[in-house]
């Protein structure tokens, strides 16, 4: 008895080490996935943990977004927004269903994802002629 316990015990141990790692991924400028790493987690990384920042150019103009992966709330940060200019904002799933369509006036705007399941989404941005796409993951 006592060893089918100790051998329980030691499963336990196991499982719960391994379910204390976070599997951090890289990803090139077109959404990509091109490298993945187990980081094992402890407190002090996780509290410490640092928010990636995807920049990009949309009409000479810079786009930030961050946080990508993320738990709901994504903001988006566009620089040198003109008062008269408009960004058109879309939020599309994997199936081209739109689920959000909006008209922002304002440089720095949050896009609420929180009410949507856990995957990956399109987030497109239209200034002028000119629209760029990235890929949304929502953890």
């Amino acid at each position: 008895m006592r060893s089918k316990l100790l051998l329980w015990l030691l499963f336990l141990a196991g499982v719960v080490t391994y379910g204390q790692n976070k599997v951090e991924f890289t990803y090139d400028n077109a959404g990509n996935r091109i490298s993945r790493q187990i980081v094992s987690l402890n407190k002090s990384t996780y509290l410490s943990d640092t928010i990636s920042i995807f920049e990009d150019h949309l009409e000479e103009r810079t786009v930030k977004l961050y946080p990508n992966p993320t738990y709901g709330l994504l903001t988006m940060e566009i620089s040198s927004l003109k008062a008269d200019e408009k960004v058109m904002v879309q939020v599309t799933d994997m199936n081209g269903h739109i689920l959000l369509k909006e008209v922002q006036t304002t440089s720095s705007f949050k896009i609420d994802l929180t009410s949507r399941s856990k995957g990956f989404y399109i987030l497109s941005a239209t200034i002028g002629r000119e629209r760029r796409e990235w890929k949304i993951i929502k953890e």
